[in-house]
C-alpha cells in the first residue's frame, strides 16, 4: 500500500480541535507524547536556554522508531564539520551548541559544516522500506534541509516578510508534491515549517488561524489527490503554547498531533510508534 505523510512542522492539537479543521482531523486523530530523549536545549529569544523537544531529534526518532541516544543524539543537536578529524574533535570536547560557537576560527579557516542528514545513520529509516520513496526537505533525513531558512535570509527584524515567505514556499512544496503524486512511488514524506514559523513569528491568532486553515485546506486537497489508494498520515513533531509574558506561540509543548484517512483501532502512543506502522503499511 501507498503511504503519504505530511510533517507538520508545530501543529498544536488544541488548535486543530478549537478551530474545527476537519481536514486535519481526517477519519480519527489524536495527540502522542514526545519521550525526553527527544529534548534539547535551545536559546530562547528572551536569552534564557530552553530545554524542550527539538525537531531534528523528534523527526529521527519517526522515521527510524528508536530514540537519539548518545553519539547520534549529540550530533542532532548541531552541525557536523565536513572534515573527519575536525567532527571527531568537536563531538568530543563541544558536545553541542554551547561551547562548539566558540570554534569560529575553524570556519576562518575554511572548514565547512553541513546539517545532519541519512548519511549519519546506523540504523534502518522507513524509506529503506519502500523500493520508490522520496523525502522532501525531511529534518535529519535530507541533505540540506535547513531550519533556519526564512529568519537567516530575512531577518528577524522583518517578521511580517518572513511570515509572507512561508506562505509562499508552502504553496510551492505543494505544486511540487503534486507533481510527485502523479509519478510512480510507494512512500512520500513532506515536511512544512509554516505552522512552527507562525505560532513562533505571528504573534497573535489571526495568523495562526490563516496558516491552520491552510494546512487544513491542503489536507483536503491531498485526499482529493490520493483518494483510496494511498494512507495519509498526518503527523507533528510537537505542539505550541504560549511563551511565558509573551505574544509568541514559542514554546514547543510534548503532545505531537496526527490523525489518518481511515477507521482503525490503533492509537499510537509515542513518536517511535510510528515506524513499524508504517513499515507494516508498506508490505501489506
Amino acid at each position: 500500500m501507498k503511504v503519504f505523510i505530511l510533517a507538520l512542522d508545530g501543529c498544536e492539537v488544541g488548535f486543530v480541535e478549537r478551530w474545527r479543521l476537519k481536514g486535519l482531523m481526517q477519519k480519527v486523530y489524536g495527540s502522542v507524547e514526545v519521550p525526553r530523549e527527544c529534548f534539547a536545549k535551545i536559546l530562547g529569544r528572551d536569552g534564557r536556554i530552553i530545554y524542550e523537544p527539538y525537531t531534528p531529534m523528534v523527526w529521527y526518532a519517526f522515521i527510524t522508531g528508536t530514540l537519539p541516544k548518545g553519539r547520534i543524539g549529540r550530533l542532532l543537536q548541531r552541525r557536523r564539520w565536513t572534515n573527519p578529524l575536525v567532527d571527531k574533535l568537536v563531538d568530543v570536547f563541544a558536545r553541542g551548541w554551547g561551547l562548539e560557537r566558540k570554534f569560529g576560527i575553524l570556519r576562518r579557516m575554511g572548514f565547512k559544516r553541513r546539517v545532519v542528514d541519512r548519511r549519519d545513520y546506523g540504523v534502518p529509516t522507513i524509506f529503506d522500506h519502500a523500493e520508490r520513496a522520496y523525502a522532501v526537505d525531511v529534518p535529519a533525513y535530507s541533505p540540506m534541509w535547513n531550519l533556519g531558512i526564512y529568519e537567516g535570509e530575512f531577518g528577524l527584524d522583518k517578521i511580517p516578510n518572513v511570515i509572507r515567505e512561508a506562505f509562499r514556499r508552502f504553496e510551492e512544496k505543494t505544486k511540487r508534491v503534486s507533481e510527485l503524486i502523479q509519478s510512480e512511488w510507494d512512500l512520500i514524506m513532506v515536511w512544512t515549517k509554516l505552522l512552527d514559523i507562525v505560532g513562533e513569528l505571528a504573534f497573535g491568532l489571526p495568523e495562526m488561524y490563516r496558516a491552520y486553515r491552510t494546512a487544513d485546506r491542503y489536507v483536503q486537497k491531498l485526499s482529493q489527490e490520493l483518494g483510496d489508494e494511498a494512507v495519509l498520515l498526518v503527523v507533528s513533531d510537537h505542539g505550541m503554547k504560549r511563551l511565558e509574558g509573551t505574544r509568541s506561540f514559542g514554546m514547543h509543548t510534548t503532545r505531537a498531533f496526527w490523525s489518518l484517512n481511515f477507521e482503525t483501532d490503533w492509537r499510537p502512543k509515542v513518536v517511535t510508534d510510528f515506524y513499524g506502522k508504517i513499515v507494516e503499511w508498506l508490505r501489506s
